[in-house]
This record gives structure tokens, C-alpha cells and sequence, in this order.
């Protein structure tokens, strides 16, 4: 641009042999963006999760959920990833998936991702994570299409 700044465009999808189609790169990006691909979702903060699984920015199965555990006196973060960990076990079995997209805190979303019953889907290439503040049922369908989205990273240098 004229005055230093510059647009970085990142395509959703990590580069695993299906380029989009198109005469230039922003063709090809807008192409490839709007692949549909299935991925696996796992956001967890302390006192709530949200896993499921999505297609074309539009989920197909998926559970929202809260934990307290201080009334009982135990840790409230694993309290939640114990129950996402279930949820996600329950949701995600016999589904197939590209992808596994998360988000929220990764502490707690790799104590979900190790539940024994997960491990097949831990080990699936990984989206880049999102920042999540309350993982609600909302919160998560607009993951879903987030994370098909392009993603743009502005540098301005003029300030």
C-alpha cells in the first residue's frame, strides 16, 4: 500500500495437496477457503466448554456446557475438562473429521485432548486456535465459521 502498511491473507486450510482454483493467488485463496472440509471442535475455559463437529462453517452435532466444581471444593478446571473431555468423547465418536480446530484456554484444552477416549483426535492437524472467551453454544457456532474464514493480518507502519 502507499503508505507502508501491508495485508497478510492467510488461507484457513493447512497446504495438504488441494490448491484452490483461480488465474491469480486471491482467486485461488477465495477457491481454496471455500473447500468444505469437516473438522472436530474443542473450546474450554474454566466454568464452561463447547465441542463439535462442523462442516462448511455449519455444525452437525455439538454440546455447550458449564461445571462448577467450588461448591464441592475441587479445581474448576478440571472439573470442565473432565466433562468436555465426556462431551467430546460422546460427540466426536464414529464422526470423521479433517481437522481438529480449538480454542479458549490450552492448558485446559490439552487436559481435554488426552482423555484416553480422545487421543485418535488429538493427533489430528491442528487449525490455528481462536481466542475464546465464554464457550457457549453461540460462541461456538460462530467458531465454526470462523475458522473457515480467510485471515487477514494488517501491518501498519505509518504509525
Amino acid at each position: 500500500m502507499r503508505d507502508g502498511s501491508s495485508a497478510l491473507l492467510s488461507p484457513p486450510w493447512p497446504d495438504d495437496g488441494r490448491p484452490g482454483r483461480g488465474t491469480d493467488l486471491v482467486e485461488r485463496l477465495v477457491s481454496l477457503a471455500s473447500q468444505e472440509r469437516r473438522m472436530a471442535l474443542v473450546l474450554v475455559r474454566r466454568g464452561g466448554y463447547a465441542v463439535g463437529v462442523a462442516a462448511g462453517g455449519s455444525l452437525l452435532a455439538h454440546k455447550a456446557g458449564t461445571t462448577s466444581a467450588r461448591s464441592r471444593g475441587g479445581d474448576p478446571g478440571v472439573a470442565v475438562a473432565g466433562r468436555a473431555a465426556q462431551e467430546a468423547a460422546r460427540i466426536l465418536s464414529g464422526q470423521s473429521f479433517e481437522y481438529l480446530a480449538t480454542g479458549g484456554d490450552k492448558p485446559l484444552v490439552e487436559a481435554v485432548l488426552a482423555a484416553p477416549a480422545l487421543r485418535a483426535v488429538a493427533k489430528r492437524p491442528r487449525l490455528a486456535a481462536l481466542p475464546v472467551a465464554d464457550p457457549t453454544s453461540a460462541v461456538l457456532h460462530k467458531a465454526a465459521a470462523d475458522f473457515c474464514a480467510i485471515r487477514i493480518r494488517i501491518s501498519d507502519t505509518s504509525g
